[in-house]
């Protein structure tokens, strides 16, 4: 006989017990006690790979050339180089790690970030923060994405014609 297996799931399954969460589609991971969708890092680790191919030897140096990109609209004056030195942080420190971005003098954010009280008011927080670190990655990679597409290194080679032999 058939001896009754784990339940099942999909069409014909039995339907969940009350208060079951219904089932997500990606794959989750926990990383430093906080759960993260696994396409979401993967997505995070490729930007800030694209980040660092950029900023890595330049530093303080590295200006943010992006013709697309609409100025934020924070409370406190944002110029393109604020951005810059945001990005440059974060390859220092790592996403979300505003505290550390405005206490490096040499970024010279420590106006530009809202934490504690004190700080500068109208300057950003940790939410807009993120979001304005989240479109300036995107903005890279896709940029980054539409270079690569242009490319002449990347188009194939042809293959070379085999000579007939006599």
């Amino acid at each position: 006989g058939d001896a009754p297996g784990p339940p099942r799931a999909g069409p014909g399954a039995p339907p969940a017990e009350p208060g079951t969460p219904a089932p997500d589609k990606y794959a989750k991971v926990v990383f430093h006690g906080e759960t993260i969708h696994a396409h979401e890092l993967i997505k995070r680790c490729h930007e800030l790979h694209v980040l660092a191919d950029k900023v890595k030897d330049q530093g303080v140096r590295y200006r943010l050339n992006l013709a697309s990109l609409k100025t934020p609209q924070f409370s406190i004056r944002w110029p393109l180089q604020c951005d810059a030195m945001l990005l440059v942080g974060i390859y220092r420190y790592g996403f979300g790690n505003w505290e550390k971005i405005k206490d490096d003098k040499e970024l010279n954010m420590n106006t530009k970030i809202f934490i504690r009280e004190g700080d500068t008011l109208g300057a950003p927080d940790d939410k807009k923060l993120s979001r304005r670190a989240q479109t300036l990655l995107l903005k890279l990679s896709q940029e980054k994405s539409v270079t690569n597409k242009k490319s002449p290194s990347e188009k194939k080679p042809k293959p070379m014609k085999e000579k007939e032999s006599q």
